[in-house]
């Protein structure tokens, strides 16, 4: 049996993000819960930097949605599980920027927690 699991606290998410294994799984991840909304994302950046710019793409990709029809948002926030309660917490902030960029934080760590369950547990 595994060894029990640890998940790390969101600000320790950054660090996991620079490993091949994981980095190559959470933009997978990414684009499989992106679906057919003709959005996909491929990171080739270093892969120090993997977390930033993928955050900035995920906050890009957001912020189209919430200027336009948010139908894709919400199918998309579903898919990937962000909880209700923390997006009425990001509901409070004052800009649409701070929002995005917040938001994308939020999917990024769900994604990436999903993805180290998923390496932990040796399930593909």
């Amino acid at each position: 049996m595994s060894e029990a699991l640890r998940l790390p606290e969101d600000s320790e998410l950054k660090h996991h993000a620079s490993r091949p294994e994981v980095l190559d799984a959470v933009v997978a991840q990414l684009n499989k819960d992106l679906g057919s909304q003709s959005q996909t994302i491929e990171f080739d950046g270093p892969a120090e930097k993997a977390y930033q710019i993928l955050k900035d793409e995920l906050s890009r990709i957001l912020g189209r949605w919430l200027r336009g029809d948010t139908t894709f948002l919400k199918a998309f926030l579903y898919r990937v599980d962000v909880s209700e309660r923390a997006i009425n917490g990001l509901l409070a902030k004052e800009t649409n920027e701070e929002f995005e960029d917040m938001l994308a934080t939020e999917v990024l760590n769900r994604e990436l927690k999903k993805v180290l369950i998923r390496l932990h547990f040796g399930k593909p």
